[in-house]
């Protein structure tokens, strides 16, 4: 019955469906979107900043224990492992003031209600405690995340803004105020600005002039110095077959200090011994803490995590806002770097993949049916499908991303196949001679158990994929979301409103030379055996 109404009331049931695809795809403009759903590990990497960056190591270990201690007060937590600074080799290069965390964690389902199996929840809890901590910024990822956003961007960090521009002091400043802008914006969190300066340094400026009136050459002084501070080799140590420089400097109590510098004696041409004082001012400076570089340029670096938004959005939001708030001088500019970076790039893959595919698929249909008209017809079916993929995604609150890129081309395949399967047979239905309406008719309902049992199996087969939140399915769910619900959509309509655009279209149901053209091919008579001459018995 509802299929007959469906017939006699051909532009309502166009028009219904025209306004749901217009629907749908104002939905999807606001679904937002990321590059890859984050795998669950099972895990949290926390990374730790001490203030300031020149902390010494005794102090970096005790604030590492403090956050041990508060992180092992939840139950959720198996075990911490802590790390402070980097390798004695050199592979890893960090300072004291940077700590890594490696936190285990239990199973989702054996936490706590108030946490629901919600890692985000248990990160805010986490981070709240732990600020408790004075002078320590927090960065929460996982183990195999942090590697990978590494190696997307040079820095670890989802999300990464890179100020390039000549001066240290700049970059510091305008690293400060960017950070500031990114941590004011709605779904940007953990933002760590990474300290260009504050290293306590002795700055020996020496006059010329003073210098000259003692017949001191400036060269001769800075290699005095560095002698006495950082040491010089004076020859080698033999040790069986291995070689070893011998370094000499000041003892520590004659380096240590300002006024121990500035009393170091210095040996004139006349034969004099001055103090270093004499002609060198001695002063203690804020220095360089570190040095980013990249592609020749000097770099601040502000790294910050997206969670309760999806990470389009929330960047393009924070650009909008550094772009209004923050001026840049002549010679620096900022980038976005990380995840946000091959998310675009990905983007732009898709936009040529998709219409590809689909100039394909209408190909493909105009070749196999012989008119345009009939291929526009079976090709009505994606957009149908497209409906319930974006209603499922946007019910589960599932961010469009490559996952979902893919299952979309795959639903496309799918939706296509279902409608080449009741035109086909409809065409068959005309070819003997049924009126459109009748062979539209008797054919949507005969292929209805086909079209269900399709849809119904590959729904079934992905329903696991699509409820599971176990480790390592966090991948596979859009691509599976997708496809359950594009099926939904285009097995429902394609029995209502294919029929439809199928009787308003008309198109031709025969073609010379394809399969299902009205020719019938007379039979053949069969050719005679030859005969067979007798053999001379």
């Amino acid at each position: 019955p509802t299929l007959k109404w469906a017939l006699k009331v051909k532009a309502i049931v166009i028009l219904l469906a025209t306004l749901a695809f217009l629907g749908s795809a104002i939905l999807f403009t606001n679904l937002g979107s990321e590059f890859l759903p984050h795998l669950e590990e099972g895990n949290i990497w926390l990374r730790a900043t001490v203030k300031p960056g020149s902390v010494t190591l005794q102090e970096s270990v005790k604030v590492a224990r403090k956050i041990r201690e508060r992180v092992l007060k939840y139950p959720e937590v198996t075990q911490v492992l802590s790390q402070e600074g980097g390798p004695d080799d050199g592979s890893d290069p960090a300072k004291f003031a940077d700590q890594e965390f490696y936190i285990g964690l239990k199973p989702s389902k054996e936490w706590r209600p108030e946490f629901g199996e919600n890692k985000e929840k248990l990160i805010a809890s986490m981070k709240k405690e732990l600020e408790e901590i004075p002078g320590v910024g927090y960065y929460f990822t996982q183990y195999i995340q942090t590697t990978v956003d590494e190696a997307l961007s040079g820095v670890q960090g989802s999300l990464v803004a890179k100020i390039s521009g000549p001066d240290l002091y700049v970059l510091e400043g305008l690293g400060h105020k960017v950070g500031s802008v990114m941590d004011k914006t709605p779904g940007i969190v953990d933002v760590i600005v990474d300290p260009l300066v504050g290293q306590p340094q002795f700055a020996i400026e020496i006059d010329r002039d003073a210098a000259a009136r003692y017949q001191l050459n400036v060269d001769d002084l800075k290699r005095l110095v560095e002698t006495a501070i950082a040491g010089a080799s004076a020859t080698k140590v033999i040790e069986g077959e291995r070689k070893y420089d011998l370094i000499v400097r000041l003892a520590p109590e004659h380096r240590s200090t300002e006024e121990s510098l500035g009393e170091i004696f210095v040996d004139t041409p006349s034969g004099q011994k001055v103090p270093l004082s004499q002609f060198a001012s001695l002063k203690e400076i804020s220095g360089a803490t570190q040095i980013w570089r990249e592609q020749g340029s000097r770099l601040a670096t502000i790294r910050a995590n997206v969670r309760g938004r999806d990470l389009a959005t929330a960047v393009e939001d924070a650009q909008a806002r550094v772009t209004k708030d923050v001026a840049f001088p002549s010679g620096y500019q900022v980038s976005w770097s990380g995840e946000f970076q091959r998310q675009k790039e990905a983007s732009h893959q898709l936009a040529i993949v998709v219409p590809v595919t689909l100039v394909v698929i209408i190909t493909i249909l105009y070749l196999s049916c012989g008119t345009f008209r009939g291929a526009m017809v079976m090709f009505s079916v994606v957009p149908l499908a497209a409906i319930g993929a974006i209603l499922a995604m946007y019910a589960t609150g599932t961010y469009f991303s490559i996952s979902a890129g893919v299952g979309f081309i795959a639903l496309f395949g799918l939706a296509v196949k279902n409608g080449i399967l009741l035109v086909s047979f409809v065409n068959e239905l005309r070819q003997e001679g049924l009126p459109i309406e009748e062979a539209v008719y008797k054919g949507a309902l005969i292929r209805m158990r086909p079209v269900l049992m399709t849809a119904v199996i590959a729904a079934a087969g992905l329903l696991p994929a699509a409820l599971s939140n176990e480790i390592g399915s966090q991948t596979q769910k859009p691509f599976a979301i997708v496809i359950i619900g594009g099926l939904v959509s285009c097995t429902l309509l394609t029995l209502y409103v294919l029929p439809v655009l199928y009787i308003k279209f008309q198109p031709r149901a025969t073609r010379p030379g394809q399969i299902g053209s009205s020719k019938k091919s007379e039979p053949q008579p069969s050719p005679k055996p030859p005969k067979e001459e007798g053999r001379p018995q």
